[in-house]
């Protein structure tokens, strides 16, 4: 098929038609695809193999073909074009010039688009034939229009090949150790079980090759994601524990003494700094005596009351004043404490007996 946009005239069902075609290399590429499902077909016992006739008879075949591809944008030597294994009927048929054009048979949708396989599924078994009237007018002829020796691609003289043939010959074994170098590549990479196969079982093994290949890629995405969600998991639970850890610690330093229990920013500053880093604890103060007492006093009174105590539910005059001191100057709990138990022994001595730790103390 000439490459381009053509308006030909073709027989449809037995009856004259004018169809609009589109030759592109995209042409090429769907009519290979499928010459491979039907030969894969074929190969199977399951259709005929593919073939070209005599003057669309669709009697005896002229040729079988063995490949499609684009030749270029050139109007007489590009376009799709086919490798084939020509019949006896066929080779005499070019030999003796009884026909001089091809004329493919295909299927063509509304926007011009060719294809060899029908969207009902049937396929175009029998793919064109040897004509002397084509559809398309400007198919390339299967010899030259002079059929004189240099220019007849089948031609050869008495001393063997014509310059023509020479040439064709020439090109031919370039095209084949292009196509042994690119087998042996393929197998090199795993692509085909060896270097010697042929092309149709060379695409056949590539297509499913990549076909592994890119289910097993689909399987690694799969769990790849499942392994991001069980780390999005873990780390989940191990910010939920460092929280956990911190507040721990910093519960166990104000129960020591070591900071206020009533002042809820320096509680969340020490949870954080644990959070952040475990060994922050190591630079929580020393435990205070007052800070001590102070706090098993809150734990005394909080069980007391658990327990139903009540004249014990009343807040100490001690505990008042040092809060008072503690507002007023903005200084530290432990802080207030020392400088109220420093200017009223009796009333602090009095607060410790009231925690049952001892009657007379200033310290």
């Amino acid at each position: 098929m000439p490459p381009g946009e053509h308006t030909i005239e073709a027989s449809q069902n037995g009856k004259p038609v004018k169809k609009k075609v589109k030759v592109t290399a995209a042409t090429a590429a769907k009519v290979q695809q499928d010459f491979l499902e039907i030969k894969a077909r074929a190969d199977a016992g399951e259709e005929d193999q593919p073939y070209f006739d005599l003057n669309h008879d669709d009697r005896e075949a002229s040729a079988h073909p063995s490949e499609y591809f684009w030749g270029g944008d050139h109007p007489q030597n590009g376009g799709v074009r086919a490798k084939v294994e020509w019949s006896g009927a066929g080779e005499q048929a070019v030999k003796g010039k009884t026909y001089r054009r091809f004329s493919p048979t295909f299927f063509v949708n509304a926007s011009g688009e060719v294809s060899l396989k029908h969207p009902s599924g049937a396929f175009a078994v029998n793919q064109g034939g040897m004509v002397n009237r084509a559809a398309f007018k400007k198919i390339a002829p299967i010899w030259s229009k002079s059929a004189s020796a240099d220019e007849d691609p089948a031609a050869s003289g008495p001393e063997g090949p014509t310059p023509r043939g020479e040439q064709q010959q020439q090109q031919a074994k370039e095209e084949e150790l292009t196509m042994k170098s690119l087998l042996a590549v393929l197998a090199k990479l795993g692509l085909t079980t060896s270097a010697e196969v042929d092309e149709a079982t060379a695409v056949t093994q590539v297509t499913a090759k990549f076909t592994e290949i890119t289910a097993a890629a689909t399987k690694g995405n799969a769990d790849l994601v499942a392994a991001k969600a069980d780390l999005d998991k873990t780390r989940e639970d191990l910010v939920k524990a460092k929280k956990a850890t911190a507040k721990t610690v910093v519960e166990a330093a104000i129960s020591a003494g070591r900071i206020p229990s009533q002042n809820a920013e320096i509680k969340a500053k020490w949870e954080g700094l644990i959070e952040a880093d475990p060994a922050n604890a190591e630079l929580l103060p020393e435990p205070n005596p007052v800070l001590q007492q102070v706090v098993a006093a809150t734990s005394a009174k909080e069980a007391g009351k658990g327990a139903g105590a009540g004249a014990g539910d009343a807040t100490h005059p001690f505990l008042v004043k040092a809060k008072e001191y503690q507002t007023e100057h903005k200084v530290s709990e432990p802080f207030a404490f020392q400088k109220v138990a420093a200017k009223e022994p009796a009333i602090y001595d009095d607060y410790r007996a009231s925690i049952g730790l001892g009657d007379k103390s200033t310290k």
